[in-house]
């Protein structure tokens, strides 16, 4: 059996928003993980790993006898680690070195005034999957932390972290990890549920030691921005489906090799 965090990552079916950033920066790449499946998809690095430990420690404490395998192998090679991944198939698998500091970031964030009142809102539902069909795309998302207020009223949560979550480096680095989209894909999720007024936060903690946290709305113009850079990729990733061509627009016919502005 395997893990179910895994299946929703393999169900290339629907399409989520770690996808189509996939496809903007290369549709051919995207082609061979998703469509035709020539390629593998890469395994997750250790701070992807470290990261999701990082999330199941803050949203979903109970979940880590079950979801997890945490072991003390180094390096991870030889027969006795082929075994123990054989034993543990269906867990993610952790080093113990990376927990104390994961403990410490979930700690901090769950000491935290502002991020404790998403955290213990009642109601609340972290991981949660949502997939739908917008515009002839069927899409899927999952949400950190999803927070009804009303029938008609959520609040979606995110949890990142950063080396700096000062405010004047946050939103930067929000904006070239092109989180804004990531914000309206969800937001978009939210909609199809029925939720007419859906507010974004992002929960954001400090990698270091003493682990700072700030906790930031999304405005409505970071969410529209997200949604009409979202919306001009889908297009091109229509036409991509369509025709069967996954390629970038630079890269159908010949074009003049641009003279770079500082030469």
């Amino acid at each position: 059996m395997g893990n179910p965090r895994n299946a929703y990552f393999a169900d290339h079916n629907y399409l989520s928003n770690s996808m189509l950033k996939t496809f903007d920066k290369k549709p051919s790449l995207y082609e061979a993980l998703f469509v035709t499946h020539s390629m593998p998809s890469p395994p997750p690095t250790d701070p992807m790993i470290v990261g999701s430990m990082t999330h199941t420690l803050v949203f979903e404490p109970e979940k880590i006898a079950d979801d997890w395998a945490v072991h003390d192998f180094n390096p991870r090679s030889g027969g006795a680690w082929k075994a123990y991944v054989k034993e543990h198939a269906d867990k993610m698998l952790f080093r113990r070195q990376d927990m104390t500091n994961c403990e410490a970031i979930a700690a901090a964030v769950r000491a935290d005034t502002d991020a404790r009142k998403f955290l213990n809102a009642p109601n609340s539902e972290a991981e949660k999957e949502i997939r739908w069909e917008q515009d002839g795309i069927t899409r899927k998302a999952k949400v950190d932390l999803f927070i009804p207020l009303s029938s008609k009223h959520c609040v979606l949560c995110d949890l990142k972290t950063t080396a700096d979550a000062r405010p004047e480096t946050w939103e930067k680095q929000c904006r070239n990890m092109l989180y804004h989209r990531q914000a309206a894909w969800y937001c978009d999720a939210a909609r199809s549920l029925g939720y007419t007024q859906i507010e974004w936060f992002y929960v954001i903690v400090e990698t270091d030691a003493p682990h700072d946290v700030y906790v930031t709305r999304a405005t409505e113009e970071e969410l529209m921005d997200g949604e009409i850079e979202n919306n001009e990729t889908l297009r091109r990733w229509v036409e991509c489906r369509d025709t069967g061509i996954w390629k970038r627009p630079e890269q159908i016919g010949v074009w003049d090799n641009p003279v770079p502005a500082w030469a």
